[in-house]
């Protein structure tokens, strides 16, 4: 993937740190956000964009009334667009993959920043006993099991809502 660089004055990139942590996720997610938003909004980059290769296709499809209104009153339950929950099936449907309501996006955010957390305590731990500062690991048994039974959690957590989201709109009986 291409890098993007920059340096900024302490002060913007301590606010810019500070924004992240607010919203629950890195530093970089937020950059590609804004960059991603500051391109959309720009008219010439736009048309530029219409050219990419992973550009959407639209898919024209007339329902029911029937149906169009309970599209519209699941969106309603799951806080989400029409467009998203025909998505959401297309997705479980055809690709068998997960999409994730925007609430469920932004706890998976806030969980990846957690995560990164912990890797950060893991890697200072590992850096003050190989530096000698700590003579045997078991002061520090309680905290690692602790630790570790929190990133099994997560894991679980985070595994059960991909294939929540994954099967979210599938019929019950599975497709045919």
């Amino acid at each position: 993937m291409p890098r993007v660089e920059t340096s900024l004055d302490r002060a913007t990139k301590e606010a810019f740190r500070s924004l992240a942590r607010q919203s629950g996720t890195t530093e970089a997610a937020l950059l590609r956000r804004v960059i991603s938003t500051v391109v959309k909004s720009n008219p010439d980059a736009r048309a530029d964009l219409r050219g990419a290769t992973t550009r959407s296709m639209r898919l024209t499809v007339r329902v029911t009334p029937e149906i169009f209104e309970a599209v519209t009153r699941a969106a309603r339950n799951a806080g989400t667009t029409r467009p998203g929950i025909v998505l959401g099936t297309l997705r479980a449907r055809f690709l068998q993959a997960p999409t994730l309501l925007p609430a469920e996006a932004e706890a998976v955010g806030r969980a990846a920043y957690q995560l990164s957390m912990v890797g950060t305590n893991l890697n200072q731990l590992t850096r003050t006993l190989h530096q000698g500062r700590i003579e045997t690991l078991k002061d520090r048994d309680p905290v690692l099991v602790e630790t570790a039974s929190a990133v099994i959690a997560l894991r679980e957590q985070v595994r059960a809502l991909v294939e929540a989201a994954t099967t979210r709109w599938a019929p019950e009986e599975g497709w045919k």
